[in-house]
């Protein structure tokens, strides 16, 4: 069995890719991008936050998002965009 390990899309983290983190530094890995903790001094990126530094909630209502999920055999590809 191989496996592939890939990075999450940019407002996704956690070991499975399944936790919301929006942080300042769209470029966040290791344990951070693990525990969707935003490291400091940058934080939460504009609009965002959250308990603990994980920035999973908008403070505003004026964000639109859109996320489309592809699911083909066990191949999982995730879109999102924010507008």
């Amino acid at each position: 069995m191989h496996q592939l390990f890939v990075d999450c899309a940019p407002t996704y983290c956690g070991w499975k890719c399944n936790e919301r983190c929006y942080c300042e530094r769209p470029d966040i890995v290791s344990n951070y991008k693990l525990s969707g903790v935003c490291p400091k001094p940058e934080g939460c990126a504009e609009r965002w936050v959250g308990k603990n530094d994980k920035c999973n909630k908008g403070n505003t209502s004026t964000r639109l998002e859109l996320v489309l999920k592809i699911h083909v055999n066990n191949l999982h590809i995730q879109m999102v965009l924010l507008i």
